[in-house]
């Protein structure tokens, strides 16, 4: 950075701390937030643009900014609901085109071969966004899911140098960054004299500590923005050290890695994640320089390459299946260098041995809450391992294709490097039983976070590999694939970081997004797409579909149709009609009762909304006595037959009934059986009217109090 980039900088520092104290309250909290930070994030970009051939503002940009900036100031009075994330989208649509044209721009510093490429702009760049998101972010939602409690051990080691939790939930810290409460979590260690420690590892914490005593909360997120933007730059040197990838296949994979979901939405979040990311990098880095070493290398090269991979698993325990194939990798190719072998091999015992030596001590157990069982994979079933590998790439709420669809280039790219044996086969094969382990869980999705946590740490290989599949120009039809991905990629993209909230499910099978356009328009769009959470026929013919039209894109050796980026970008246009047709016009099969396109009266949702694992409960509706269901099937028939999946809540004696209505027609009365049990009731054939609409009622005697209830979990109708 140059004298006047770091001049600039310090200004905007003053600029932010000005406009913070003078700018009035706002309607929305982040929105003020935003535009008092804005200058920090304005003037990495203006260092950017001073590296960048052609990448100084132009008239449009400048005017765009002054309109973003008076939206903001007037949001309240648009007069349009839900304004604020309106302005925020709009903000980050502005800065999406001024980072493109940026990176662009950036592009002819990738052809010069000098050694070591300046890679100082493509870390500032990724880091002006994510600089520019925080804010906003940051108002929109607390730390949830492990995130209080790492900031929570960064708080005591800040204060008071150990990570006694006790003194810090008696005095509340959590109120320092959180306005939820926060509480010790089930099967925490405790000391003999009333100490409390967590579960987590206290190394991102101890990394974070300092900041966190300078700047609370904000500077342990700022420590994490420079994480996540050096593991962006630290993913381009790696993808320019694969021999064969050129600048386009280096600048798109460092694109996509750095700007697509799921990353961004992880830059100013506490998770061991994006740590580890960048740790694997630089032993990936560090691989490929060996690998060209051809053996001559260096005690200090071996060093890069064992020092990240050791540190893996003091950020979380589970890391250990990511560090130790590698390690055994390189081990392998040391048969000649024997003293380097013992020495790497006694470097790694004694990082494990002190590991579960420290988890022994504290929790009594040097797996920490894992037991031996846990690791019998060959004891979880087949469908288990098919729903967590099918998950983390495809469910619609949790898989990396949900972050963002241009993520399913990473199939034919991975394809492509196990079929040619290209240079990183072996590190991919690598990461194999970390993916093994991860998808056996049933908790493979991570649990409340952002999707593809337990995947994040996988993604720096797999945009490798996209590197390599991009190093030249795609066939055409690749182009229009290409095109019609980035075209539901942005749009998702605007919804993760307007609405950050939304990108927190609660694993019942659906997502925030697609919750709303179904009770808008009334119809199911939730059957036609994949849930490893709740499976269906579209958990598995959905990937097959798109694995087999990824593949085929790219196998093709069609170059020059014409329009195949407009094409693309038709499709993607085409493909929301399409689903909301084949919503109205295809039968009604199966019908989840926990759905928001089902109409409630009085009904609650089963489990609770914050239920502790929830993937043990059945999804559904408890129907109280009175309580209504009711939703309009489209007809595949005259004829329908139902079967009713369903369970008894038994509070007190009571002739509670299960009744299904046709508009004012009874078809059904069902009493339950036993309080607890779930069970399959099969009915009709009744006959049908298209339009009808189907109700299920918890019918009791009129007048009496609602103190039992139905759990209604799905209904399938076959019609004739």
């Amino acid at each position: 950075m140059t004298r006047r980039s770091l001049v600039e900088l310090l200004l905007a520092l003053a600029a932010a701390a000005a406009l913070d104290a003078l700018l009035p309250p706002f309607a929305a909290a982040g929105l003020r937030a935003t535009l008092a930070f804005a200058p920090i994030p304005l003037a990495l970009f203006a260092a950017v643009a001073r590296a960048a051939p052609r990448g100084r503002a132009r008239p449009a940009e400048h005017a765009a900014l002054v309109a973003w900036v008076l939206a903001a100031l007037g949001h309240d009075r648009l007069g349009l609901p839900e304004s604020a994330p309106l302005v925020a989208a709009f903000g980050l649509l502005l800065m999406g085109a001024r980072t493109l044209r940026l990176a662009l721009a950036l592009a002819p510093r990738l052809r010069r071969r000098e050694a070591p490429l300046d890679l100082l702009p493509f870390v500032l760049l990724p880091a002006a966004v994510y600089l520019a998101m925080l804010p906003w972010a940051s108002a929109a939602r607390a730390p949830n899911g492990d995130e209080p409690y790492y900031l929570l051990l960064a708080h005591s080691i800040a204060e008071d140098l150990d990570v006694d939790l006790a003194d810090e939930y008696r005095e509340g810290a959590w109120r320092s960054f959180s306005d939820q409460p926060v509480e010790p979590q089930p099967g925490d260690p405790t000391g003999p004299a009333g100490e409390i420690y967590s579960r987590h590892e206290p190394a991102l914490p101890l990394l974070l500590a300092p900041a966190y005593a300078a700047a609370g909360r904000l500077g342990a997120q700022l420590v994490m923005v420079a994480l996540t933007a050096l593991a962006a730059g630290r993913l381009l040197a790696a993808a320019r050290r694969q021999p064969g990838v050129g600048p386009r296949g280096a600048l798109a994979a460092w694109g996509l890695f750095a700007f697509a979901p799921p990353l961004p939405l992880y830059s100013h979040q506490v998770w061991v994640e994006v740590p580890a990311a960048l740790l694997l990098l630089l032993a990936i880095e560090a691989r490929l320089d060996l690998r060209a070493s051809a053996g001559a290398a260096s005690w200090r090269s071996w060093l890069r390459f064992a020092l990240p991979l050791a540190a893996l698993p003091l950020l979380k325990l589970r890391l250990l299946a990511v560090a130790a194939p590698l390690a055994l990798l390189a081990l392998a190719g040391l048969r000649r260098q024997r003293r380097l072998q013992v020495s790497l091999v006694a470097l790694f015992a004694l990082v494990v041995a002190a590991i579960l030596t420290a988890n022994q001590l504290a929790f009594g157990n040097p797996l920490k809450m894992h037991s031996v069982e846990d690791l019998a994979l060959g004891s979880v079933p087949l469908e288990q391992f098919l729903r967590g590998g099918v998950g983390l790439g495809f469910d619609l709420a949790f898989g990396l294709l949900a972050a963002a669809p241009l993520w399913l280039l990473a199939l034919p790219a991975v394809a492509r490097v196990l079929w040619r044996l290209e240079p990183i086969t072996l590190e991919l094969a690598a990461l194999a039983p970390y993916l093994l382990l991860t998808a056996s869980r049933r908790e493979w999705y991570g649990g409340f976070s952002p999707p593809f946590r337990y995947g994040l740490v996988l993604l720096p290989i797999v945009a490798l590999a996209i590197a390599r599949l991009l190093a030249r120009r795609p066939p055409a039809p690749a182009r229009t694939l290409i095109a019609a991905l980035a075209a539901l990629s942005l749009p998702l993209a605007l919804v993760w970081l307007a609405l950050p909230e939304f990108s927190y499910h609660l694993a019942d099978g659906s997502n925030h997004p697609l919750d709303r356009l179904s009770a808008r328009h009334a119809v199911d769009l939730l059957r036609f797409l994949p849930s490893a959470v709740r499976p269906s026929a579209a958990t598995w013919l959905v990937p097959l579909a798109l694995a087999a039209l990824a593949l085929a894109a790219f196998a093709s050796r069609a170059r020059r149709p014409r329009r195949a980026w407009t094409a693309g970008v038709a499709a993607a246009l085409a493909l929301w009609p399409a689903l909301l047709v084949a919503a109205h016009r295809l039968p009604t099969r199966v019908v989840e009762l926990e759905d928001p396109w089902i109409a409630h009266r009085g009904a609650l949702p089963y489990p609770e909304r914050w239920v502790l694992d929830r993937t043990l409960y059945r999804g559904g509706r408890i129907l109280p006595e009175g309580a209504e269901a009711a939703f309009v099937p489209v007809p595949g028939g005259r004829q329908v037959e139902m079967a009713v999946e369903w369970s008894y809540i038994r509070n007190v004696a009571s002739p509670l009934a299960l009744e299904l209505w046709a508009d004012d027609r009874l078809l059904a009365r069902l009493r339950p059986g036993a309080p607890g049990v779930w069970q399959r009731t099969q009915l009709g054939p009744f006959p049908w009217r298209k339009g009808s609409r189907l109700r299920l009622v918890g019918g009791a005697p009129e007048g009496s109090a609602p103190v039992n209830g139905l759990v209604v979990d799905r209904l399938e109708l076959a019609w004739r």
